[in-house]
């Protein structure tokens, strides 16, 4: 038996402590690595948002989060798509949008 060491996971982790260390721009450059390596990763992409709506970048923003609500729901992971649509942060840069974004049941 072998352990299997998840790179990508690791590397979101790294991307979430320069988020909160207020390196933005760093965060920002490490979870393109991330989604390089897995442009399917809800997690990433959801920080993503957050960083770019801080910037002023609401329509990238939105895009990021739409995706990775998307597939949070593709995946079924309820947790995952919470994470993404209840952040208040996150919810602001949908405040003008004319798609509301909805939780599937």
């Amino acid at each position: 038996m072998g352990s299997r060491l998840d790179l990508g996971l690791i590397t979101w982790r790294l991307a979430e402590a320069q988020a909160r260390s207020g390196a933005s721009a760093d965060a920002l450059e490490t979870l393109d690595q991330v989604l390089q390596d897995n442009p399917r990763h809800s997690c990433a992409l959801t920080l993503c948002a957050e960083l770019r709506h801080k910037q002023g970048r609401a329509e990238l923003a939105e895009a990021d989060l739409r995706q990775a609500l998307a597939l949070a729901r593709e995946f079924g992971a309820k947790a995952l798509e919470l994470r993404a649509a209840h952040q208040p942060k996150r919810r602001l840069s949908l405040q003008h949008t004319t798609k509301p974004i909805r939780l599937t049941a």
